[in-house]
């Protein structure tokens, strides 16, 4: 969706998008100091979405943070117009391109919070996204990882829709992880850098180094996931209905492959093959908006989740799973509930 302008620094809050920072129980700090969260941006010719990402960190109500941005060899000089640069926060480091898990390891290596986040250099957080998770880590100091609710944003557009924000707790969390399945988003996680702090990203994996990380973490420790929706994901749907490269593929495999190893009772029906791999690519955005619509049935916001299936529809008319969403719109909410408890298969995020 072409636009001429840019994007704001923060996306304007629908409804079904609200914060409730209240909602979140609040822990005491013992030394009376706030945590100090480290924000990883990892930088790839980010265009010019790259200022509003920026700022969006930059701005959050959270202020005890860094934001280092990792460029990983960007040839389109996004860094170089952005004035957020000079916030003494912001900490730059250039290197040859070496893929998005080299970039998070550069930044895990000099990262000095106590928490750290991620941010996509194409997306937004919500300005209370930091505060939340924070108070949500320091209420829970067993959890290594706490995740958000996120909504998309269509191309260039700047309006966030299709809300997901499913309150998961720890057993949820963990029987995602026991399917190979991602129990959110993996950008919208904030880590505690005491338990996970020896764990690196997997360098030979150009895609799928997200889910290989949280599996990994999520095998050794508890996680959780927090019903806010908090974080704003970029995505092209041109893009994603094009069958996936070979090294892609080839990514994907790899990442299964040494799963199985470690999990031999997921089986070899674990790893896709080409069709599976395509097949998923072209259903990542109508499951995310089935997933989206049944989380605003369930949390009775009926209206926001039909204004959902009819933005999938006039999306993809010709396309029947984008009619899905419009079906769980319109079911009984025991109906959605059990299509939730079942979830999906064939998808690395557990959209149940």
């Amino acid at each position: 969706m072409p636009s001429s302008r840019e994007p704001r620094a923060s996306c304007p809050e629908m409804p079904e998008c609200r914060q409730r920072a209240v909602d979140v129980p609040l822990a005491r700090v013992e030394n009376g100091d706030p945590p100090s969260v480290s924000v990883i941006m990892p930088v790839y010719n980010a265009g010019r979405y790259l200022g509003p990402a920026i700022q969006s960190i930059l701005s959050q109500t959270y202020r005890s943070l860094e934001l280092i941005i990792v460029d990983d060899g960007s040839t389109d000089h996004c860094l170089d117009s952005v004035p957020a640069m000079a916030d003494p926060r912001v900490h730059v480091i250039r290197q040859v391109n070496r893929g998005k898990a080299a970039a998070m390891n550069t930044a895990l290596a000099v990262a000095k919070g106590a928490f750290y986040a991620l941010q996509d250099a194409d997306d937004i957080s919500a300005p209370h996204r930091l505060e939340i998770q924070v108070r949500s880590l320091l209420a829970n100091a067993h959890v290594a990882g706490v995740f958000c609710g996120h909504a998309l944003l269509l191309g260039a557009s700047d309006r966030p829709v299709a809300p997901r924000m499913r309150l998961k707790d720890e057993s949820e969390c963990a029987r995602a992880v026991s399917r190979g399945l991602m129990p959110a988003h993996d950008p919208t996680g904030m880590y505690r850098r005491s338990l996970v702090g020896d764990i690196r990203y997997a360098e030979d994996l150009r895609v799928a180094e997200g889910l290989d990380y949280i599996l990994r973490v999520g095998e050794r420790f508890p996680l959780m996931v927090v019903e806010e929706c908090l974080y704003y994901y970029r995505i092209h749907p041109a893009s994603l209905t094009r069958r996936s490269d070979a090294e892609r593929l080839a990514s994907r495999q790899l990442m299964a492959r040494r799963l199985v190893t470690r999990r031999p009772e997921l089986g070899v029906g674990y790893i896709p093959d080409a069709a599976q791999d395509a097949r998923e690519a072209v259903n990542e955005l109508p499951n995310h908006f089935a997933a989206s619509v049944s989380d605003q049935v369930m949390s009775g916001r009926r209206l926001g989740a039909l204004r959902t299936a009819l933005l999938a529809v006039r999306l993809a008319p010709g396309n029947r799973a984008h009619w899905r969403p419009l079906l769980r719109a319109v079911a009984p909410r025991p109906l959605v509930a059990a299509w939730r408890w079942h979830g999906r298969r064939g998808t690395s995020v557990d959209t149940a």
